[in-house]
């Protein structure tokens, strides 16, 4: 009986959690890749859970058994007239984006996943009215549910998408879905066969058979809190680890499965889980990751991962645990998960909702301070005179502030400076142990008082508001639904940068230095026409030194040569298009004849980058136009003329959740009908995790038209070099004929061919990720 229904719940699960990745790269050809639409879809997802919950208990509260089983089975029923999922429902609205989204997934995946997320519930409900002698706790059930949840999220990434396109996928799903059927039809008979009561009342078998697992109060907001904060945290250290620590595809997952994993050690049967030593290990964490965000480490970036990861894992394994020791009895169970799931869905829309409008100009703010709450809730407090609990954590920010001031100084720059070469760490982890150090052991002190020690934390991260940190001082923050834009001045005031995470997307110098010397030298004798233009791009007189551009798009490496080897030789009026504005460095090559128009999704970018403030490339460029349009670019490109570009510069491949949908055989079809006859396609692959010109190459060989693609990786950027505000590239340049490639097609110590990967190219209906990733060598 036990093991039937653990089948039935997993199968449940994996279905539950495979037809959302689906249903997510079904719409991202349609609405593209906006954080808003995966936002939109993880709220729409919660809250159908929500309701599969609320009709559990309704329908437990309210029915018989064999009536239960008589109407669960014929919604499943009825779930087949919407499958196999696929998605319909017409072009997006421009207006209300957000609106159409929920209504198409309404449409299309919403009734088989709210007839999904009534499993876990309502089956163990079913199963504590059996005779079996595990009917009095059914909640051990719920590790075969996450189990696999855990299973269906390691396998669509590594099994699953690589090996089935969408409607095949959608095809197994449809018959995966009548197997559960099929389980779930053999659990209602077992309830009646093993009752001897095909009418038996939901109360359970013998009437008070049932007592609370655990003896303590029916407390609906305490599960609601506990669930909140590690589903607020979940959301949080996603976004941490995937923009400041390490932009690696995938990584999301790492989380997810860490949250998984806390539910099934939690709610494994007799489990006893050491919350004193956990309570402290959380502590320990906490202060360790309290230095990570004060110090705005990201190197070693193993490590780091590793303190946000172990944070988590802890947080959510007491609060979690602390759920499972005070689950009630089963006649209040779909009561005990309804309120859990609310806890869920409030933490989940907290951060990905609320939180961006209330932290507008804060950035990141409702992560540390959820990991503050955890601290808190982790135990009961000591009696304890409220000012004590005040006073000591005013104190020690006070102190933090002092130090913080006094590490500013140049004595104190030059101290650490010095103690840096000479043991071999890193400057900013010698001042950032300085200045937090000391003051974090003197929070581990409050450890015996929750209040107090996460007062103290809370002190010591506002303290760290006059810290400018290592990427500069900050000069505006702004947060939006697609992340958090940061304008910085770097540590020596020669640069002004826009940053997202640990990733500058651009910079501008504030002002020209006295005498520009080239950081470019040509071996002796040497006569490539690359060499002799790099040294006239390095010299050229168009720009003064405030606004040569500089990191990816620097004269002397493979964007400049592009538009002095190809576009710069072009006659007549021509137009240009960009994905990706960032600081708009690139409209530094415009030319008087030129039309420019950049693609941007973020509006805050193009904001900032028109910010003269801050930077002056979209003002100061020489083009005929210029001009930026708001919107996912295969979208706003899709409306654009066939025919009416002579040069695409696709630059939006930096971060940790590329576009996949632009590097698809479909995306770069549309490309080449955008393009005018002659006209070239520049793009900018750097990705510290993808190796991504095979990608573009075995997709652009795959084309019913074939395109000619060359490779230029200008990766050996010296110090020297970074100090002039260069960093290390990736470009390619794809065209119809080699012949619109000029000078690029021909070999040369640049550009050179790429040879395409071997696997099967992207494409809106299968993309593998995983292949593309970089290997440890490379």
């Amino acid at each position: 009986m036990a093991r039937l229904y653990a089948l039935t719940l997993l199968v449940g699960a994996l279905l539950l959690f495979a037809v959302q990745p689906m249903v997510g790269r079904m719409l991202l050809p349609a609405l593209g890749g906006s954080p808003a639409v995966w936002n939109t879809c993880l709220v729409f997802f919660q809250g159908v859970l929500l309701l599969g919950y609320l009709y559990a208990h309704l329908l437990t509260r309210h029915l018989s058994i064999r009536k239960q089983a008589m109407l669960h089975l014929t919604l499943l029923a009825v779930v087949f007239v919407a499958l196999p999922i696929a998605v319909w429902g017409g072009a997006p609205s421009e207006e209300a984006p957000a609106l159409w989204l929920l209504a198409t997934l309404t449409a299309t995946v919403g009734l088989p996943f709210f007839a999904l997320s009534t499993t876990s519930p309502l089956l163990q409900r079913w199963f504590s009215a059996t005779r079996s002698r595990r009917a009095r706790d059914p909640y051990f059930l719920s590790v075969a549910s996450n189990v696999g949840c855990l299973a269906a999220l390691i396998a669509y990434p590594i099994v699953i998408e690589p090996m089935l396109g969408l409607m095949e996928q959608a095809n197994w799903w449809r018959w995966g879905y009548v197997g559960y059927v099929g389980l779930v039809t053999l659990c209602a008979l077992a309830i009646r066969r093993r009752t001897g009561e095909p009418g038996a009342s939901a109360t359970g078998v013998e009437r008070g058979q049932s007592p609370p697992v655990a003896n303590v109060p029916d407390s609906p907001l305490r599960w609601l809190v506990l669930a909140f904060i590690p589903a607020s945290l979940l959301t949080g250290v996603t976004q941490a680890i995937t923009t400041d620590v390490a932009p690696m595809p995938l990584l999301w997952v790492v989380p997810l499965g860490l949250y998984l994993v806390t539910f099934i050690i939690a709610f494994t049967p007799r489990t006893r889980l050491p919350f004193g030593i956990m309570v402290r290990m959380l502590a320990v964490a906490a202060i360790a990751f309290s230095l990570t965000l004060l110090s705005g480490a990201t190197e070693p970036w193993g490590a780091v991962l590793g303190v946000h990861l172990v944070t988590f894992f802890l947080a959510a394994l007491v609060c979690h645990g602390r759920l499972a020791a005070t689950r009630p009895g089963v006649e209040r169970l779909t009561s005990f998960y309804m309120w859990m799931s609310l806890g869920g869905v409030l933490g989940g829309a907290f951060n990905a909702l609320v939180a961006p409008i209330i932290f507008h100009r804060l950035g990141f703010v409702e992560y540390p301070v959820v990991v503050l709450v955890a601290c808190l809730v982790r135990g009961r407090a000591t009696p304890q005179a409220a000012w004590r609990d005040v006073v000591g954590p005013v104190m020690l920010g006070l102190g933090v502030v002092s130090l913080v001031l006094l590490a500013q100084l140049d004595v104190a720059v030059k101290w650490a400076h010095d103690l840096s070469e000479s043991t071999g760490l890193p400057a900013d982890m010698i001042r950032a142990a300085g200045c937090y150090g000391i003051p974090l052991l003197a929070a581990y002190t409050f450890v015996e008082r929750p209040l107090r020690f996460a007062l103290g934390l809370g002190a010591l991260f506002l303290a760290g508001v006059v810290d400018p940190g290592p990427q500069g001082r900050p000069l505006h923050v702004e947060r939006n639904f697609l992340g958090v834009v940061k304008i910085t001045t770097s540590l020596d005031g020669q640069f002004t940068r826009m940053v997202h995470g640990s990733t500058i997307h651009g910079q501008q110098r504030n002002n020209p230095r006295p005498q520009y010397v080239a950081a470019f030298a040509l071996p002796v004798g040497a006569t490539s026409p690359l060499n002799e233009l790099s040294i006239l791009a390095a010299t050229d007189g168009r720009w003064d030194d405030r606004h040569r551009p500089s990191t990816y798009y620097y004269p002397t490496g493979p964007a400049g040569m592009t538009f002095r080897l190809v576009v710069d030789l072009w006659q007549g009026p021509r137009r240009v298009g960009a994905v990706g504005l960032g600081t708009g460095a690139l409209a530094s090559y415009a030319r008087p004849n030129h039309d420019w128009t950049f693609f941007e999704l973020d509006p805050a970018v193009e904001r900032l980058a028109r910010d003269e403030r801050y930077f002056t490339y979209l003002r100061d460029s020489s083009a005929r136009s210029m001009n930026v349009v708001i919107g996912d670019a295969r979208l706003r490109l899709a409306a654009e003329p066939d025919g009416s570009f002579d040069l695409l510069v696709l630059d939006a491949f930096s971060s940790d959740a590329i576009p996949i949908h632009l590097l698809t055989v479909e995306a770069f079809a549309m490309y080449e009908r955008k393009l005018a006859p002659g006209g070239v396609i520049l793009l900018h692959l750097s990705n510290n995790h993808l190796d991504l010109p095979p990608v573009v190459a075995r997709v652009a060989v795959s084309m019913t038209k074939s395109l000619v693609v060359r490779e230029y990786a200008d990766l050996d950027v010296s110090e020297r070099d970074g100090d002039d505000g260069k960093l290390p590239s990736v470009w390619m340049i794809a065209g119809r004929r080699l012949e619109d490639l000029g000078p690029l097609g021909k070999p040369n110590p640049g550009f050179v061919p790429v040879r395409p990967w071997y696997a099967p190219p992207w494409t809106d209906d299968r993309a593998d990720l995983l292949r593309a990733l970089k290997r440890g060598d490379e």
